[in-house]
């Protein structure tokens, strides 16, 4: 089976890892709108994934990073010339893909639009990973557009991947139909033995909490200093990295990595902490926006690759917390003092012991996404 994934190169580390695990044939287009730097693809795991460049730099569109988001309306697709997807096509000359894979959500829906409506790709079969939906978590009408978005689009999708039930049941109730799809519908987690590396057994947590999400420059969902100085205030050590400039005896920084950094040694700084801190920067006096109730963030994922209890607030999260509760894996939290009381007690390592002994359902299952892929 060949398959073509396309994404942004970035974020779309999780998906190549677990393709090359299957040991399947498998080529990556990014769908960043801008030059890559050649640091990032020279990275060992992008230059091993058969990667051909960038979407957009075979297709060139006036200002991209906007006017892409008019493919999302599929018959917009018919109306560019032929000669305008030329270059594009030409990746396709001598051999098509059997499954072209998107990542993630609806912000792929521009391109996966675009690719079907080439002549040598209509029939190929497409699966859209999720991963996160809604996208949006502050705007009722960016939701409503992902939605109309999606209904447009679902006739180019013939398969999804959905992490959660709670995103399953969302979906469906906003009148998206799924019963002629082919749905993979479990946790899409980390490969576990990726981030397996030599760090002493033995080795004792020297603080509580690390926290591994990075702040944002231009939007305030992952801007969390006063969280973390509120726990710290209370006692608690945590880490966090480097680019929060936070100033607090109870916080200390490391330098910032990404989950691509093939050289990085993962394991070696999880040990160092008790259990990792999922949290974001919303109003906990308004509803919860349904993204957090739906989806499996990286900063939850990586946690448990790494074999760390995960610790998250008590309201809302309900995907997140569902797994915590079922597998006993952390803790959630409606204070700091249970939080604190949580981190000092003997619970912490029977949470830890317990993502050791459910190993089996917490780690990527290649064997059961490989029966799914041979669906198409």
């Amino acid at each position: 089976m060949k398959i073509l994934l396309i994404g942004r190169l970035v974020i779309s580390t999780k998906l190549i890892l677990v393709l090359k695990k299957t040991g399947l044939n498998f080529t990556t287009i990014s769908t960043e709108t801008e030059p890559i730097s050649k640091k990032i693809v020279s990275n060992p795991i992008f230059e091993t994934s058969n990667y051909l460049g960038r979407f957009y730099a075979f297709l060139s569109i006036p200002f991209a990073k906007y006017t892409r988001f008019l493919f999302s309306i599929p018959f917009l697709t018919n109306l560019l010339p032929k000669s305008f997807l030329e270059k594009l096509t030409s990746l396709f000359s001598t051999e098509k893909p059997d499954v072209i894979i998107g990542n993630w959500g609806v912000g792929i829906l521009p391109e996966i639009n675009l690719l079907k409506s080439l002549f040598k790709l209509r029939e190929t079969p497409v699966i859209l990973n999720m991963e996160t939906f809604p996208t949006g978590w502050d705007s009722k009408v960016r939701e409503y557009l992902e939605l109309v978005f999606l209904r447009l689009s679902l006739k180019n999708i013939e398969g999804l991947i959905i992490p959660t039930n709670e995103m399953y049941e969302l979906l469906l109730s906003k009148g998206i139909s799924l019963d002629k799809k082919i749905i993979y519908k479990r946790p899409f987690y980390f490969p576990m033995s990726y981030f397996e590396r030599s760090a002493p057994e033995d080795q004792q947590a020297k603080y509580d909490l690390i926290f591994l999400g990075k702040p944002d420059l231009f939007r305030s969902l992952n801007t969390v200093q006063d969280q973390l100085i509120e726990i710290a205030n209370s006692g608690v050590s945590i880490g966090c990295s480097e680019l929060f400039q936070v100033n607090h005896e109870n916080i200390h920084t490391f330098k910032p990595f990404n989950i691509y950094d093939s050289d990085f040694d993962f394991l070696s700084l999880s040990k160092l902490y008790k259990a990792a801190l999922i949290t974001f920067n919303i109003d906990n006096k308004k509803p919860q926006p349904p993204r957090f109730e739906t989806s499996l963030p990286h900063r939850f994922l990586l946690p448990l690759a790494l074999k760390l209890p995960v610790v998250i607030p008590k309201k809302g999260f309900n995907g997140m917390g569902k797994i915590i509760e079922e597998y006993k894996i952390g803790f959630r939290y409606d204070s700091v003092q249970k939080l604190k009381k949580y981190l000092y007690s003997i619970q912490v390592e029977e949470s830890k012991s317990n993502i050791y002994k459910n190993k089996k359902y917490l780690d990527f299952n290649i064997d059961s996404f490989k029966e799914y892929l041979e669906k198409f």
